[in-house]
């Protein structure tokens, strides 16, 4: 084997192992929060082209920010804003019900 062949194999073999973790590099450079996990569905799944597309497709997806949204439901007559006043958290409770209710029937 001469030393352009050998260079050559070279070449091809970290083609194939950047191609095999491509998933993990593009997580990596989108410094996705769970870049270990989709390392770890690459490295054991990878073989298999469903587990390399779902680790792809996983590592370009975008990422949704949670957001937590509180609301002080003590705002009826007769409420009070202490968290262990036990009518004003049967009133929050009540309310919150009845909030349910009204979005599950639209």
């Amino acid at each position: 084997m001469s030393n352009s062949t050998g260079f050559a194999v070279m070449v091809v073999i970290i083609g194939l192992i950047a191609t095999y973790f491509l998933p993990t590099i593009i997580a990596l450079i989108l410094r996705r929060k769970n870049t270990l996990a989709i390392f770890l569905l690459d490295l054991f799944l990878g073989w298999s082209l469903i587990g390399w597309v779902i680790a792809l497709v996983w590592a370009v997806a975008k990422e949704h920010d949670q957001t937590i949204i509180i609301q002080n439901m003590n705002t009826q007559a007769g409420g009070t804003n202490d968290p262990n006043d036990s009518k004003s958290t049967i009133e929050n409770q009540s309310i919150r019900r009845a909030t349910k209710e009204t979005t599950n029937r639209n």
